[in-house]
């Protein structure tokens, strides 16, 4: 599983937005990990404790690595689980989640990339579900979401007792159309903020918006 762009755009912004909303947050949850991206990004800047969970062994064994590797490795629990099968006494102040993005669209011939990109294994409705069952009553929840499906995402996201808070939309340069939306949800009202963003201002310089985002993360910055 590669690292790419709109991933760590999205890790960023949900460690400033889990920051801005709940600075003192004592326990937050990764649903589907991958290589672990996200629960370091966020572990670099939110002093607390990290639960991520990965169903594919092969991902969650490489995040294991990853996690064992960096400094915040005692701050970390990784089990090897279905998000849909997780059984906790914890109720989480932040929940992050970069979901499979297709559905019903052509499908790797690779299980694993499958799992991970197609809603096959995990659609919206029982991701928001689990995210719902998971999330202190005051707490705030990213998704990252392709454009495409945002009407499709936010029925069900409305569906599921939860607020749109916040969205932000992802385009490559100003002259590119939009293709993610950055959600954050909430189970309380609490705003109704919608933002754009480019990640280029021109097809070779980044833009201001994200450097500033980025700056902790990319070393070129």
């Amino acid at each position: 599983m590669k690292v790419c762009t709109d991933a760590c755009l999205f890790g960023a912004w949900s460690a400033n937005k889990f920051l801005s909303y709940r600075p003192n947050a004592k326990n937050i949850l990764d649903i589907g990990t991958g290589t672990g991206l996200l629960t370091l990004m966020l572990a670099q800047k939110i002093d607390a404790n990290f639960f991520a969970v990965e169903m594919d062994q092969p991902s969650s064994s490489q995040a294991l690595q990853n996690f064992k590797a960096s400094p915040w490795r005692d701050k970390i629990l990784l089990q090897t689980i279905n998000i849909l099968n997780l059984e906790s006494e914890i109720k989480f102040e932040c929940i992050i989640c970069n979901p499979p993005f297709y559905e019903n669209d052509l499908a790797s011939p690779h299980q694993n990339k499958n799992a991970a990109m197609h809603s096959s294994e995990l659609n919206f409705s029982q991701l928001l579900n689990a995210m719902h069952k998971h999330l202190e009553v005051h707490g705030v929840a990213s998704v990252l979401v392709p454009f495409a499906r945002e009407a499709h995402f936010e029925a069900r996201v409305l569906q599921s007792g939860f607020y749109l808070s916040e969205k932000m939309q992802v385009r490559q340069t100003p002259q590119h159309p939009f293709f993610r939306s950055m959600y954050l949800l909430s189970l309380t009202r609490l705003k109704d903020v919608k933002s754009a963003m480019e990640i280029k201002s021109t097809a070779n310089d980044y833009s201001i918006e994200f450097r500033a985002l980025l700056k902790n993360y990319y070393l070129a910055f």
